[in-house]
């Protein structure tokens, strides 16, 4: 499906986000949705089932997505949730410190798809390496877009191998957020369509900048770049995605 000028965005106009997705359990500190996506939707090949489950653990919130298939096909999926430290009604997240578990990042080009390189952070605005307010240095106008490479090993995090992706603070109230994947990558964004159109929290509206959004994933574009990492799933075999946030009490 092309959804976005001649490029396919985000599982196509119809993609996932957009499903209506049925409860498969629940509990007191736990929910899981299950959605089959039928073959041919979106021109993906196969029936895909996917599961994507939440538990609130203490200040830990982990979120695991799984997904089988009648035929070979692609499947990267993400979690786009939006953060701002500051809570509703705080502004924009520029003065959010970050840091990045990535000495390498993706370039786009004009149509913000992966040029096929992978550039190391170092010198650039792209360098995270050490805790810096997000707006200190941005690419453009429109900030940040772009997927950066995980470089920290898998270690025991709860029980489950996991790689350190990202730290988030917020300079004033102190909240720290970490993220915790075992995926290769981050997508970083920092919500530069939001207009004020976007209904927020308490009344308010949600403006430039007004979230980031950390999307632990495989590499945009996989299925076009041998040289990245595969992200093609075969009949038998099960996707399996997790991602940690953990807050970090004040």
């Amino acid at each position: 499906d092309r959804n976005e000028g001649e490029n396919h965005l985000h599982g196509g106009i119809r993609g996932f986000d957009k499903a209506l997705w049925q409860i498969a359990s629940q509990g007191s500190d736990r929910v899981s949705f299950r959605l089959t996506s039928p073959a041919g939707d979106m021109g993906f090949p196969g029936a895909l089932t996917a599961l994507c489950s939440y538990r609130v653990e203490g200040l830990r919130l982990w979120i695991e997505m799984e997904a089988t298939t009648t035929a070979p096909t692609m499947v990267n999926l993400a979690h786009h949730s939006y953060f701002n430290l500051g809570g509703p009604g705080a502004g924009d997240v520029l003065d959010h410190q970050l840091q990045l578990a990535a000495t390498h990042y993706l370039p786009v080009d004009a149509a913000k798809l992966s040029t096929g390189a992978v550039l190391p952070v170092q010198g650039t605005a792209f360098d995270f390496t050490a805790l810096r307010p997000i707006g200190e240095r941005m690419p453009g106008p429109d900030g940040f877009d772009h997927c950066f490479c995980l470089a920290a090993s898998l270690e025991p995090v709860a029980g489950v191998l996991l790689r350190h992706c990202a730290t988030l603070c917020h300079p004033s109230n102190g909240r720290r957020l970490r993220i915790w994947t075992d995926q290769v990558g981050v997508q970083l964004y920092i919500a530069a369509h939001f207009d004020g159109s976007v209904p927020g929290k308490d009344g308010g509206r949600y403006g430039r900048f007004a979230g980031v959004a950390l999307e632990t994933q495989a590499f945009p574009d996989s299925p076009n770049r041998p040289q990245f990492p595969n992200t093609r799933l075969n009949p038998g075999e099960v996707y399996r995605h997790v991602m940690l946030a953990d807050f970090i009490p004040l």
